[in-house]
């Protein structure tokens, strides 16, 4: 009877010991991989390379963690609200492109017919980077990335 209730102990034990953790416990603003961060960076008329009808800006960041969601946002001063990319604002395109290899995101800019030509943009154009890991969209499956307010609201992001 000793033999048994011992084994029963050292079982439930074993099991309770291995219980998977939740994912959601590790959505959090912070510092580590499995937080969701931002990254905001301005670019001025002058950061922009590029040809006649498109022009691109490099962020690199080496501090980074793109191997998971990344969702980018344009800060637009007339309208004072934040814009997921891609989008069309002024007959402008606004696209990325990531590349987690190098911790660098490219905005690129075009006219909307993508065959004329574009000049840099006058003023400065202020950008946002959230990283999402894999845990943040599980734990938050209906939550609308494109929309920025939502995505600061639950992970209690600061602008």
């Amino acid at each position: 009877m000793k033999k048994f209730l011992l084994t029963l102990t050292i079982l439930t034990i074993t099991f309770n010991a291995c219980k998977k953790d939740d994912d959601s416990n590790y959505v959090t603003k912070g510092s580590n991989i499995n937080t969701v961060q931002t990254y905001n960076f301005t670019v001025y008329s002058w950061d922009w390379s590029g040809g006649s009808t498109e022009k691109w800006y490099d962020y690199q960041n080496f501090s980074m963690n793109l191997d998971g969601g990344v969702q980018v946002y344009l800060y637009d001063n007339v309208l004072g609200g934040w814009f997921a990319l891609p989008c069309a604002v002024s007959n402008i395109s606004y696209y990325i492109e990531v590349f987690p290899d190098i911790k660098a995101v490219w905005v690129y800019i075009a006219n909307v017919d993508g065959t004329s030509s574009i000049t840099a943009p006058s003023s400065s154009l202020i950008f946002k980077i959230v990283t999402i890991p894999p845990s943040a969209r599980i734990a938050n499956p209906n939550l609308n990335w494109n929309n920025y307010k939502e995505v600061k609201n639950t992970f209690n992001l600061v602008n």
